[in-house]
């Protein structure tokens, strides 16, 4: 024991000290991961490397999972490793650049899942989620206001680091940015939290998520995103049935304002933005041309291809990293296809696919079990399973899910689950 004037600070006070500012960081850095994904890689690994030094730090005394947790990710660790290895010994040439996706970054997530104890902590980084979507809309809505005041140039190169381009077309609008990713997840995570009951939970107010939603639905309507579209579409029945297969009752009265306040928010955007109702039905049906439109075209001849592919090896498939000798979507990383969820078929095999879908079936297992046996942890669980059920569809055509910058929808859950079943802190 240490004494600084009349306060005695103790080992176990220098302890939660650190923590406290490790859980900060932490925080800090999702937050940086939402608004500036796959930029300032540099900046944005050194303050991983610091949060990977001071996780290891009090890992000894406090890394704990659970049993369930604990073998799904050994088992999903062992399939990444050894179908890497697979994929290394027939030539795949992607074999170990992909093994980060698959062995390293699930090591590092999984240790910062065992050091999470506390509700309150997951509730800290649902925090520095709702405000990185907020603030990732709000660039998307600025690169809007300048095309539209005529300084779209100008609004493009202040926000070039998110590769910012816009283009206005016939009855419809297209904006491009990196972070548009996290925008088109907040919309089933902020849908499910704004429905979420009061009682118990760490969301007092619904104003605010409400504006959030709004301003992410603005965003929605002008994306030219049909990913987006198709997911708004959704939406309101994803999280339904997961409020139904937890047992939680939604208010009328909040379904009424919510689906008003869409209309609203739809009918300004388009007339606001002269867009035209056939044109926006018409981009999105293109989606399912695939004679016609471009990239569902090359989709479809990625899906002929790997399918052809695996059927030469189903069970164990060619290994991680592989490429089909049919198609190559990309020069640098011809092992990548838009079809993540057919590629990973073709790579690791049936068996793969079925451990990987297994593991993830798990998360939402276990979590919708939770919110039945403590319906306090609604706010905190079921927003976080709607979040990754809305990613895990725009991911089937959208590799998002091989990035490190993404893998926090998976594991964000689960840290959310292991805080509960492990408990120390509560």
């Amino acid at each position: 024991m240490i004494a600084i004037g009349s306060e005695p600070i103790t080992v176990k006070g220098v302890y939660q000290l650190h923590f406290t500012v490790f859980t900060a960081l932490a925080a800090f850095f999702l937050f940086l991961m939402l608004v500036l994904p796959t930029t300032f890689q540099l900046e944005r690994g050194l303050v991983l490397a610091g949060l990977v030094s001071g996780g290891l730090i009090v890992a000894g005394t406090r890394w704990r999972v659970s049993r369930d947790i604990l073998i799904l990710w050994l088992l999903t660790l062992t399939v990444g490793g050894g179908c890497v290895l697979w994929g290394f010994l027939n030539g795949a040439p992607g074999a170990l650049r992909v093994s980060t996706v698959y062995i390293l970054w699930p090591a590092v997530y999984m240790l910062f899942v065992g050091l999470v104890h506390s509700p309150r902590t997951i509730v800290l980084f649902e925090k520095a989620l709702i405000f990185g979507v907020a603030v990732s809309s709000f660039m998307a809505i600025a690169l809007l206001v300048g095309a539209m005041t005529g300084q779209a140039q100008l609004a493009k190169e202040i926000l070039a680091f998110q590769g910012a381009d816009i283009g206005l077309y016939a009855g419809f609008v297209e904006l491009t940015l990196f972070n548009l990713t996290t925008v088109i997840y907040g919309l089933p995570y902020l849908a499910a939290l704004f429905f979420s009951p009061q009682a118990h939970g760490w969301l007092t107010s619904r104003r605010w998520i409400g504006l959030v939603l709004l301003l992410v639905l603005a965003v929605c309507v002008v994306s030219g995103r049909r990913a987006f579209w198709l997911l708004a579409i959704v939406t309101p029945a994803l999280v339904w049935g997961l409020f139904l297969m937890a047992g939680i009752r939604v208010r009328k009265r909040s379904v009424g304002v919510a689906a008003i306040s869409i209309v609203l928010v739809a009918a300004v955007g388009v007339v606001a933005l002269g867009l035209n109702f056939g044109a926006l039905s018409d981009q999105l049906v293109s989606a399912f041309d695939f004679s016609g439109e471009q990239s569902a075209s090359i989709r479809y001849q990625q899906y002929e291809a790997l399918m052809s592919g695996w059927s030469d090896s189903p069970l164990i498939g060619h290994g991680l990293g592989a490429s089909a000798d049919l198609v190559t979507r990309s020069e640098e990383q011809p092992w990548a296809y838009e079809l993540s969820y057919i590629g990973l078929l073709f790579q690791t095999g049936l068996l793969g696919l079925i451990i990987y879908s297994s593991a993830v079936l798990w998360v939402f297992y276990a979590g919708i079990k939770l919110v039945r046996l403590r319906p306090g942890t609604t706010q905190v669980i079921l927003p976080l399973l709607a979040g990754l059920a809305g990613f895990l569809l725009i991911n089937a055509t959208n590799p998002y899910l091989w990035k490190f910058d993404y893998l926090w929808t998976i594991f964000l859950p689960v840290a959310a689950i292991n805080a509960y079943k492990t408990g120390r802190c509560i």
